[in-house]
């Protein structure tokens, strides 16, 4: 984060959160958070993303792990 221009750390209601969010879109699609953003999706596919959507939003959002990388060619 410290190489990151100010306008970009994501901080708590700043500039770096709203372009968070919009890099966000882009990586991530809609339709992989919710069905309102799918159109053509049959009521058992509709309700197997509803089930797969609530699961990671319980167990994986905001899980993550940090590595110390080490500079092999030093």
């Amino acid at each position: 984060m410290s190489r990151l221009p100010d306008g970009k750390v994501p901080q708590l209601d700043s500039k770096g959160v709203r372009y968070w969010l919009k890099q966000r879109v882009y990586q991530i699609p809609l339709q992989d958070f919710s069905t309102k953003h799918c159109r053509k999706l049959a009521l058992d596919q509709k309700m197997a993303m509803d089930d797969m959507c609530q699961k990671r939003t319980e167990k994986a959002l905001g899980v993550g792990k940090k590595v110390l990388l080490i500079d092999k060619s030093l």
